[in-house]
């Protein structure tokens, strides 16, 4: 098969969005294209159009209790199944 889909997506917030995602297909024989993708992505996390989930916080809207990414809200969510959690600065 000669053809691609390059598919760039924030899976954190992907049960947000409606409709889902778009999708293109591409020729594998353009070098143009996976220029493109790779400049896309740059671009995005020049302008911090992504979530670190190492090291963003978030708050339990359960119990206000203050997390450090997703192994802490993991942690969290498995001791006292809290699940209602929101990024926070």
């Amino acid at each position: 098969m000669d053809q691609m889909c390059y598919y760039v997506l924030d899976f954190v917030y992907l049960f947000q969005t409606q409709g889902g995602p778009a999708q293109t297909v591409f020729s594998t024989k353009s070098s143009w294209v996976i220029d493109q993708a790779k400049e896309l992505g740059r671009e995005a996390k020049a302008s911090r159009q992504f979530t670190d989930v190492k090291n963003f916080a978030l708050r339990c809207n359960h119990c206000n209790m203050l997390l450090k990414g997703e192994v802490e809200a993991q942690a969290h969510a498995k001791e006292t199944f809290h699940t209602d959690f929101q990024e926070t600065s």
